[in-house]
């Protein structure tokens, strides 16, 4: 279990490199304020199309707000791991808490974009891989089931306010 978890640390943004080359071009709107980057972009990257840098874009700022809550959530609220860990200064505590799972998280968020953005195969394959993630961090006792279900919830109210921001 304990590769499983490093996997996801090593090499975190493959699944989404994979994710983007199944993007579905009759699923992505363009916007006005995200066209222009987007625009700027294709002409600069010539192997993806502007949907899946679109996607991108997106996955960024999911994946910005994410990070952002999660610090804030974890200095402002500990919540000791199932198995604890020392701490001695203020980032080691924020390490040593357990609310909230960030790894289930972005495993979670790469199962949102491709179920929106890609076809169900690809949707389900992420959605396996969020479950093994998850798995392994109830099982190296990182985590408790609540912090991962909680973070689910979380992630999905982000993924939803930038699905229907932008």
């Amino acid at each position: 279990m304990k590769y499983i978890t490093l996997f996801w640390e090593i090499l975190i943004f493959i699944p989404f490199f994979v994710l983007l080359y199944f993007v579905n071009p009759d699923n992505v709107v363009n916007y006005w304020v995200l066209q222009n980057i987007v625009d700027f972009l294709a002409n600069y990257i010539c192997f993806l199309s502007k949907q899946q840098i679109y996607v991108w874009i997106l996955f960024a700022i999911y994946f910005l707000l994410l990070e952002t809550i999660w610090w804030a959530v974890k200095y402002f609220f500990f919540k000791p791991r199932p198995k604890p860990m020392s701490y001695s200064n203020w980032y080691e505590k924020i390490l040593a808490s357990s609310f909230p799972s960030l790894h289930s998280a972005r495993t979670f968020g790469l199962f949102l974009f491709s179920y929106f953005y890609t076809n169900l195969y690809v949707a389900f394959s992420f959605l396996l891989f969020w479950f093994l993630i998850s798995y392994s961090r109830v099982y190296l006792k990182k985590h408790f089931c609540i912090d991962i279900y909680w973070w689910i919830v979380f992630s999905a109210i982000i993924f939803s306010f930038i699905y229907l921001v932008f």
